[in-house]
Parts: structure tokens; C-alpha cells; sequence
């Protein structure tokens, strides 16, 4: 006897990254709330060219023929669900980027269950996106730090 049958399963699966996504705003808002507009601007930065990337790689696969060349496939669901997950174990605590790590690979492990992806098809889309994503955020807070400068001098000499 099965726990869920493969519908029940995939239902699990697509309700994951939207999951992630609704975590994701949680997180960006209370996080802009407690530090200021920089922080919001620094996120909404993070996930523009992290979700450029994730769509930009999929339009060039599909172009190229990249991953099909090797026998693979480029997983969006994988680089999608990786936007989140990055984010949220970079700006919460470790549990909770422990948990998302775990969550990850339980997601991962449903994909290669439910016949979405291969190991090697989330392997290699995770090791071609997870660089730009961390260069996202590094970009992303770089290009705000003026902004957090700014908004703390204020502050500064009015003690």
C-alpha cells in the first residue's frame, strides 16, 4: 500500500515552490519592516536577477540545446525552487536554512520519484544556477549598500 498515489504526489510537488515563494515574501517583509527600504530594494534586486537567470538559462537551453546535448534536461523546477531556498537559508537563521536545505532535498528526491527530472538533471541545473545566485545577492547588496549608508548617516548625527 502506497502513502499517496502519484496525483496526491504531484499536488505535493506544485505546491512546493509557491510555498517557498509565500515564505520568501514573509521574509522580505519583515526583514524590510525591521531594517528600512534598502533592504527591500536589496531584495527585489536579489530576486530579479536570480529569476532573470533561472528563466534566461531555460530560454537559452531551449535555443541551444545545451542540456539535451548531454542526454539531460535543464529543471526549472529545480532553478525556481533554488531562488527561494538560497535565499531564505542566506537571511534566516540556521535552523530554518537547515530546514529549507532538507525540504530541498526532499523535493528533489519527489521530482526523480515522480519521473520530472533525473539526479543529473537537477545536479547540473543546481551547479549552473547556484553561482549567479550568489552573485546575485552579492550584486544585489553591493548596489544598495550606498542606500543603507544613506538612510543610517541621518541617524548618526542626530546623536
Amino acid at each position: 500500500m502506497t502513502f499517496f498515489n502519484y496525483e496526491q504526489w504531484d499536488a505535493v510537488a506544485d505546491s512546493y515552490i509557491p510555498i517557498l515563494f509565500l515564505i520568501s515574501l514573509v521574509v522580505v517583509a519583515v526583514l524590510a519592516r525591521q531594517r528600512g527600504r534598502a533592504t527591500l530594494k536589496r531584495y527585489l534586486l536579489y530576486f530579479g536577477l536570480s529569476l532573470t537567470t533561472c528563466y534566461g538559462l531555460m530560454f537559452i537551453d531551449k535555443s541551444l540545446g545545451i542540456w539535451p546535448r548531454v542526454g539531460l534536461d535543464y529543471s526549472t523546477h529545480t532553478a525556481l525552487a533554488l531562488v527561494f531556498a538560497v535565499f531564505i537559508c542566506k537571511e534566516r537563521e540556521v535552523w530554518s536554512g537547515l530546514a529549507v536545505s532538507a525540504s530541498f532535498v526532499a523535493y528533489a528526491a519527489l521530482m526523480v520519484y515522480q519521473h520530472y527530472h533525473s539526479i543529473a538533471d537537477i545536479a547540473t541545473t543546481a551547479v549552473a544556477v547556484l553561482p549567479c545566485y550568489w552573485l546575485a545577492h552579492a550584486v544585489a547588496k553591493a548596489r544598495t549598500a550606498s542606500d543603507d549608508i544613506a538612510i543610517s548617516k541621518p541617524s548618526e548625527l542626530s546623536d
